[in-house]
């Protein structure tokens, strides 16, 4: 049994045809079928009434712990039959990067007795988060393995639920944005900022120097390292005042389309 399932999860070696470069047709293709899924999902719940809306959010959410925490049991698998090349457990995906603590944020705001006070922070990080993987998925771009191996299919699976659940819950109405309330986006990215600062902390040593969220080494060549993780911040943050932007235009538009209609 054990053999088998490292025939399956074995990393084959990519070609040219099959491994993925930045805006390559198997990057846009995998942005395709994540659209896709998205937009019938869009489609189909959009005029269902708030019980079956709620519902089909929290189906995502929980589509995105399972994606998250099955990733572990099938770890023991890839390179080979260990965890990591010294058959230790992948410490990467452990929650310290924004997309991965995302997943445990997610499942509070659905179904702690503060969801009501943070459901909107969290939805608005899930779809930026994820979004600026999917854009540029650094971890999958220009590796060894195939464009359909088991990791690079998890990658795109898990930011894709996590973006899914965000964007369903903004187009299915589970949430609407305040402006005014914009400074929970701001709190969260600064708590994020720094429970990934505490895991870099803890888990750096010697051997490995982790970096997560990307907070040690300068995002851009030209900001100073001491400035970094405050780049860092600023860019997520305004980031998520975007989707507010686009929120708001697409509010006025629609609002203006359907006025239009009743004078007709």
């Amino acid at each position: 049994m054990r053999e088998f399932f490292l025939k399956i999860f074995s990393e084959k070696p990519a070609n040219e045809f099959t491994k993925i470069s930045l805006f390559s047709p198997l990057h846009f293709a995998y942005l395709a079928v994540i659209v896709l899924i998205i937009s019938l999902f869009v489609f189909l719940y959009f005029k269902k009434d708030i019980e079956k809306k709620e519902k089909i959010v929290n189906i995502f959410a929980i589509l995105v712990l399972l994606c998250y925490l099955l990733d572990f049991f099938f770890q023991p698998f890839f390179n080979g039959g260990t965890m990591d090349e010294n058959g230790e457990l992948i410490l990467d995906k452990f929650p310290f990067h924004i997309c991965t603590v995302l997943c445990p944020l997610i499942m509070f705001s659905r179904y702690s007795k503060y969801k009501n006070v943070i459901k909107t922070p969290i939805a608005v990080l899930s779809i930026v988060a994820p979004l600026m993987w999917l854009v540029y998925p650094g971890s999958a771009l220009d590796t060894d393995c195939s464009a359909f191996s088991y990791e690079i299919v998890q990658l795109f699976m898990y930011h894709g639920l996590v973006f899914a659940y965000g964007i369903l819950s903004l187009c299915l109405e589970d949430y609407k944005l305040d402006i005014k309330k914009c400074y929970k986006e701001a709190i969260f990215v600064v708590g994020i900022t720094l429970w990934a600062a505490f895991g870099n902390a803890i888990y750096s040593s010697s051997n490995h120097d982790y970096n997560w969220l990307f907070i040690k080494d300068p995002v851009f060549d030209f900001v100073p390292e001491n400035l970094n993780p405050y780049t860092v911040m600023l860019a997520i943050y305004l980031s998520c005042l975007v989707i507010y932007g686009v929120y708001y235009l697409v509010v006025y538009l629609y609002n203006k389309k359907s006025k239009k209609e009743v004078a007709m």
